[in-house]
């Protein structure tokens, strides 16, 4: 009986780490949501975030240990109140847990 409540124990954990890893996301589309929370988080301080264009955001895995696990930089170009486009660069620290899930830590926008 005892042989048998371990066994499933096992199977069970087994079964759980399988789905878990079947989930996980792949580094691309880990980058990809990295990437879109960087954005979603630089827009919303935007004067006019419908005019907000994107230059190549840079991904970058940090190893030292800390607040944040990737750092991505790039520039957006929107316009301001009085209608004039400016270029700002755009700087975000992200910490992504093993699961995959993306929180933004912070978010740098400056001309």
């Amino acid at each position: 009986m005892i042989v048998a409540a371990a066994a499933v124990v096992v199977v069970v954990a087994g079964l759980a780490a399988w789905l878990l890893v079947g989930r996980s996301a792949s580094a691309e589309s880990r980058d990809d949501k990295m990437v879109a929370a960087c954005q979603q988080s630089a827009t919303a301080r935007l004067t006019s975030p419908s005019s907000a264009t994107f230059g190549p955001m840079e991904v970058e895995p940090l190893t030292a240990p800390g607040e944040y696990t990737h750092k991505i930089s790039s520039w957006v170009e929107s316009k301001n109140g009085l209608g004039a486009t400016l270029r700002s660069t755009v700087a975000c620290h992200l910490r992504v847990d093993p699961l995959g899930n993306v929180q933004v830590v912070s978010n740098v926008t400056s001309s």
